[in-house]
């Protein structure tokens, strides 16, 4: 049996990160949602959370490792 894909949604407490993130939780998709900080709160429970910064490569290679497919949302 195949592993369920995975979908990195970073920026995911923005506005626009938020709202892909209740869609895609709503459909059974698991998602891993990339925050700034682990106590950013979310919008929906997700499979995983990565903490990450996008200025830094190396938290963003580990979030997403592993990953299938990125929604990938800048400020």
């Amino acid at each position: 049996m195949a592993r369920p894909e995975t979908i990195l949604v970073t920026g995911a407490t923005g506005n626009t990160g938020s709202a892909l993130l209740r869609e895609l939780v709503q459909r059974d998709v698991r998602v891993r949602a990339m925050v700034r900080r682990a106590d950013d709160p979310l919008a929906a429970p997700v499979a995983e959370v990565a903490v990450a910064d996008l200025d830094d490569e190396a938290t963003v290679a580990a979030a997403l490792a592993g990953v299938d497919r990125a929604y990938l949302v800048t400020p």
